[in-house]
């Protein structure tokens, strides 16, 4: 499954909202510095979808606040 994410980061809120259009929001508290945000994007996305870590990857967006998701 491919999703596209849109990250909202250094929010004080934690967690993922699914939008009308089909696409998500993330909501993270972490800052993006030095991936710490994409790595807490994983672990939302994984905890979210009910997977491991290891079925989640960034295809595109890494420095960017639009993302897109694999999910296997």
């Amino acid at each position: 499954m491919l999703i596209k994410i849109n990250v909202k980061f250094n929010k004080g809120k934690r967690g993922i909202e699914i939008n009308n259009d089909g696409t998500y929001s993330a909501y993270l508290t972490k800052k993006p510095i030095k991936g710490l945000a994409n790595q807490e994007l994983i672990n939302l996305v994984a905890k979210h979808f009910k997977t491991t870590k290891n079925n989640i990857s960034i295809v595109t967006g890494k420095s960017s606040h639009i993302k897109r998701i694999k999910i296997l």
